[in-house]
């Protein structure tokens, strides 16, 4: 994985550990935030899912997972077989940022995704939403920037190696 990916996930156990800031870091993520992190990251687990992979990973049984633990398993389940459509995993993360359903991805969802995962972006909302609209026209094959399809979205992640 790259450092950017690195820092990603370190981003998201920031997020989950401090709950967006509201408490001082404790550096570790008990089972239920464990589970928002996979399902932020895109990776969607059941319950039992995520008690059997503590139970691997929590080597000083704990119950809970430290960030070294955290980026070591993350890493792990990022791989090849995320990129096989047939598996569910794909559809399920393009469900997220697609909540109308519609087949798309514009503006107005991707900017609701980033809030929901608390990803600052700019100093403005402006600044923001032209950040946003870069990142839609580099996914998009059109290079128009207003919306990418599934297709579009898979094509980008697969190239940039986010899945």
């Amino acid at each position: 994985m790259s450092e950017d990916e690195i820092e990603e996930i370190k981003k998201v156990f920031t997020m989950m550990d401090t709950q967006n800031g509201k408490r001082p870091p404790r550096g570790q993520l008990d089972p239920n935030q464990l589970m928002e992190a996979m399902n932020a990251l895109g990776i969607v687990w059941k319950k039992s899912d995520v008690y059997q992979t503590l139970a691997e990973v929590d080597h000083d049984n704990s119950g809970t997972v430290g960030l070294e633990e955290f980026i070591n398993l993350t890493t792990a389940l990022v791989t090849e077989a995320d990129l096989d459509r047939t598996n569910g995993n794909f559809d399920a993360l393009f469900a997220k940022f697609d909540h109308g359903g519609d087949g798309y991805v514009d503006l107005a969802k991707l900017r609701f995704v980033c809030r929901e995962l608390g990803e600052q972006l700019g100093s403005g909302s402006e600044q923001a939403d032209d950040q946003l609209r870069e990142m839609l026209k580099h996914a998009s094959k059109d290079g128009s920037g207003e919306r990418v399809t599934k297709d579009e979205l898979y094509d980008c992640l697969a190239k940039t190696r986010l899945m």
